[in-house]
């Protein structure tokens, strides 16, 4: 195995090795509300994405998570991408690093 870091390897120069992944469970919340949105997707999926997908822009969830997370962080919600969980979103993180 080598010793130098994986971002060398890969010809980039990043102060912190990216070869590792953060893996941790959702908090009960989150866990709950994804349990409820994966239920109302399966009780009716036509209305599911109605509601939440091809709805009056203001009224898509998504939009306003990506809003609160911009708030959070100090951004613009363009600049918030929703991933499905922490190692998608670092992958696509990294991959843009090294293809950059």
């Amino acid at each position: 195995m080598s010793e130098q870091p994986a971002a060398e390897r890969a010809g980039g120069s990043l102060p912190a090795p990216c070869d590792n992944f953060y893996l941790a469970s959702n908090p009960t919340p989150v866990r709950d509300a994804i349990t409820n949105y994966r239920r109302a997707f399966d009780e009716n999926p036509r209305s599911f994405l109605d509601d939440n997908m091809f709805a009056r822009e203001e009224d898509m969830l998504w939009r306003s998570v990506r809003a609160e997370a911009a708030e959070y962080v100090g951004g613009q919600a363009s600049e918030v991408a929703l991933t499905s969980n922490t190692t998608m979103g670092l992958a696509l993180t990294y991959n843009g690093l090294f293809t950059a």
